[in-house]
């Protein structure tokens, strides 16, 4: 009988290790999981979502942490959101993670995280719901009336956020339009971050939102970038600058000197702006003084549908 106990023994030895190894490695996983993130195609991303959604609470701790490391940020929201976007799609799933997130907000360091989190949460809970979380931040009065379940085209969301810019008073709230529109890379919501230099409580997270901005998008560029860049340069803080103000330094440097973004609309009034008369073709037809009436009446008209109202262009034609 003894002859068969020691087999038995090492067997479960064995077994018992093979757990430990792998508790090892699922208290490892987070950092390898954020390896993939960002992705090009969703494919690549399967396996990491994967290995997600079997994590335990401590794992999840440990990438949580890994959210307020500033070297790790970048991925881990990419990271955050795609599992987001997962578990969206599962009841069950997303009722637990919402719950997972709630704890998450109370315990997060940063305003960044505390954004992040509020913002994922958006996209997981019904609108009472989140509005009741987020008595739990400050003076903050996000807007969740209106939840978007589509993509928002850019330029509403530019409108919207020019809408809400003059409505907002403490930093958190800045912040959160600084986070809405560096969800997209472009020109536009570029120069519209670019108003938050000025003001005292948030001008340190627009300069570290508007190196990203050029950084990942270079074809942002032109005068009116540069000089916004070069001001952001003396402005940006915290751990990031040790990687930012360097790489922004180079980008600089390799900016090509041409008109690039060159904006249209002085930001007072029309000046040099005429309406359009007909189509080329039909000009090149029309005799001078044809012309020059034609463009008289058009200009008239393009100064009625066309105002500027607190340094907006609106349009109020039909």
């Amino acid at each position: 009988m003894k002859k068969y106990i020691i087999p038995i023994l090492l067997i479960a030895g064995s077994f018992l290790s093979s757990i430990e190894i792998a508790r090892a490695q699922t208290t490892t996983a987070p950092e390898a999981v954020l390896k993939t993130f960002p992705y090009q195609q969703s494919n690549q991303a399967s396996e990491a979502l994967n290995s997600m959604d079997a994590w335990k609470s401590a794992d999840w701790k440990m990438f949580f942490a890994l959210m307020e490391d500033t070297s790790q940020q970048t991925k881990a929201t990419y990271a955050l959101h795609a599992f987001v976007n997962k578990v969206a799609q599962e009841d069950s799933k997303r009722a637990a993670f919402v719950k997972v997130l709630h704890k998450q907000i109370k315990k997060a360091k940063s305003d960044y995280t505390k954004i992040l989190y509020v913002e994922e949460l958006k996209l997981l809970s019904d609108t009472i719901y989140v509005n009741g979380r987020l008595s739990i931040l400050p003076e903050t009065k996000l807007n969740t009336t209106n939840i978007q379940t589509k993509a928002v085209n850019p330029t509403q969301l530019l409108l919207n956020l020019q809408n809400q810019y003059e409505q907002k008073s403490n930093s958190i709230e800045k912040k959160n339009l600084i986070w809405q529109a560096s969800k997209i890379s472009d020109i536009g919501n570029f120069m519209f971050v670019a108003k938050f230099l000025s003001d005292e409580a948030v001008k340190h997270f627009a300069a570290n939102t508007l190196a990203k901005f050029a950084l990942n998008d270079l074809t942002i560029r032109g005068s009116e970038v540069r000089m916004v860049l070069e001001n952001v340069l003396s402005l940006i803080q915290g751990e990031d600058s040790a990687i930012l103000v360097p790489a922004l330094k180079v980008h600089l440097k390799k900016m090509p000197y041409d008109y690039g973004f060159v904006s249209l609309f002085n930001g007072k009034d029309l000046t040099s702006w005429k309406g359009l008369v007909a189509n080329p073709i039909a000009r090149s037809k029309m005799k001078d003084s044809t012309l020059q009436a034609a463009q008289a009446k058009a200009d008239l008209k393009m100064r009625e549908d066309w105002v500027v109202n607190d340094g907006l262009l609106n349009f109020t034609g039909k």
